[in-house]
Parts: structure tokens; C-alpha cells; sequence
């Protein structure tokens, strides 16, 4: 059955992706199955994908739905934290099946991957820069790889889904530092003399719950202290130097965060896969 997903923009933050056309209100007048399923008592059935699948609509169902891309990795020499996945929220009235497709975590210094929901589509996170070189531009972007001379800059995030990553701060032992990854919900840090940037914060879906997705990771040091903290949503810590007894971490599974930065192997860490959430009234 060819798929129908009916959604208008609408303009600004949070809100990715627009409400859609007349329904039948909530979701009356319609029924799914796909992915985890969950009633958790708030009024609402969820149905979670962790990977690719279909959600198989009968009827016409009005729905609210978060895509997230997965996590870019940390950069891996000199570092700066990987950008989170691109969020996208917002509101729909599905005729037909949908198909899902969920970013598979990154690499170590490599870009995420896209998830989707049909043509609703979350950018995977832009890669954390190395030595001396600006962070990959992505869903949100990653934070620029410091060095020992000259000022580069974080990846630009796409609009709507994410923020850009932060600058690094150049100089030798003590203070040079890698910028933070972006967020869905904020920029990186820019790193500061002896300071790895922070990861950007992600974005809370549904609001007031806590859960957070699309956190940036924390930018590496050039110190015997751990690098910039990740950001809420999943996004990594970066490391310090030595990495082997100052580690970061990689980010969160299903969350879209973004690696923390690193300086050498097997001290490396990729960015989390991403996600995709459908939910409506029961």
C-alpha cells in the first residue's frame, strides 16, 4: 500500500516538522502496530523504533512523532565532540504504512546517519574535527579539533534540527582544547585555555518529560583532566591526555548523541544511534 503522510510547515523552534491537515481527531478513527509498543498511563500509546521497520496504519491516525539521526563521533586526534543528530518533532496524520529508517551509531571522527519517518527526515550529526580543522556540519554540527596554532570553527547545524558546534582554542600542554559538539537544543561550547568545550544540550520530547535527544559531546584537553562534559540528550564526554587514564565516552544508544573528543586509539568514541517515536491518543 503506497504510504500517505500528510503534515504543513510550521515556522521556528522546537518544531521541526508541522502540524497536519484535518484528522479525526487525536487518534480516533485509526489503529497501528509497529516497533516497541507501550501504553504508559499519560494518556498516550507510543510506538518506538530503535531500527528500521514499518508502522502499519489502518484507518486515518493523527500523530505526534520525534526523528532523531544518530550521533556524529568524536574526532580522534586533537578531537572536538561529535555533533548531535538532528531532532525533528511534530505532528501528522498518517492514511497508510510508514516506514521508519533509524541511523546506526557512528563511528569514531565520522559523520552520523539520517533517520526518517517517510519523507520526514532527521540529519545524523556532524563529525568532530582533528587537528587543526573545523567540525563537520550535520544535524547539529561538531565542535572544531584544536591545535598548536590558528583558531577553527565548529560544523554549522541544519536549521530546524540542530545547533552548531564550538570553536577550539589553540596552544601546547595545559591549554590547548577542542570545542564541544552542537545540540538539538543548543550550541557547542567553545573551548577555553586548559578547557575542552561542553557538549550542546539536546531536545526534550515530550515536553516536561525529562527525556532528552540530540546532545552534543564534549570537546578533548590537552590535560590530565577530562575533557568538556556531554550534553543532555546522550552526547559523550571528551577526553584528556593521556586518554588511557582521562577517558570520555561514546554517545548514548538511542538518543542521537554525539562521541566525545579523543586524542588517540583505542581511546576513540562514536556518536549513539538515533531513533524514531510515534505516539498518539488512547
Amino acid at each position: 500500500m503506497k504510504s500517505r503522510l500528510d503534515t504543513r510547515s510550521r515556522p521556528g523552534r522546537p518544531s521541526r516538522t508541522g502540524r497536519a491537515g484535518a484528522g479525526g481527531g487525536g487518534g480516533a478513527g485509526g489503529s497501528a502496530v509497529g516497533g516497541t509498543e507501550t501504553t504508559p498511563g499519560d494518556g498516550y500509546k507510543y510506538h518506538t523504533f530503535t531500527t528500521g521497520g514499518t508502522l502499519e496504519v489502518t484507518g486515518s491516525l493523527d500523530v505526534e512523532y520525534l526523528v532523531v539521526g544518530s550521533g556524529g563521533g568524536g574526532g580522534t586526534n586533537n578531537g572536538g565532540g561529535g555533533g548531535g543528530g538532528g531532532v525533528v518533532t511534530g505532528s501528522a496524520t498518517l492514511s497508510a504504512n510508514a516506514t521508519v529508517t533509524v541511523g546506526a551509531a557512528s563511528a569514531p571522527g565520522a559523520a552520523g546517519s539520517d533517520s526518517s519517518l517517510d519523507a520526514i527526515t532527521a540529519t545524523g550529526g556532524g563529525n568532530g574535527g582533528t587537528f587543526n580543522t573545523n567540525g563537520g556540519s550535520g544535524g547539529s554540527g561538531g565542535g572544531a579539533g584544536s591545535g598548536s596554532s590558528g583558531t577553527n570553527s565548529g560544523g554549522a547545524g541544519t536549521a530546524g534540527q540542530g545547533f552548531a558546534g564550538g570553536a577550539n582554542r589553540f596552544g601546547g600542554s595545559g591549554s590547548r582544547a577542542s570545542g564541544g559538539g552542537g545540540g538539538g537544543g543548543a550550541v557547542g561550547g567553545d573551548a577555553t585555555s586548559g578547557n575542552g568545550g561542553v557538549g550542546g544540550a539536546g531536545t526534550e520530547w515530550p515536553a516536561s518529560s525529562g527525556n532528552y535527544y540530540g546532545g552534543g559531546g564534549g570537546g578533548w584537553v590537552y590535560a590530565a583532566k577530562t575533557g568538556g562534559a556531554g550534553g543532555t540528550g546522550g552526547g559523550g564526554n571528551g577526553a584528556g591526555y593521556p586518554s588511557a587514564s582521562h577517558p570520555g565516552s561514546k554517545g548514548t544508544a538511542n538518543t542521537g548523541g554525539g562521541g566525545g573528543g579523543s586524542i588517540t586509539y583505542p581511546q576513540e568514541y562514536g556518536g549513539g544511534s538515533g531513533i524514531v517515536v510515534v505516539r498518539y491518543p488512547v
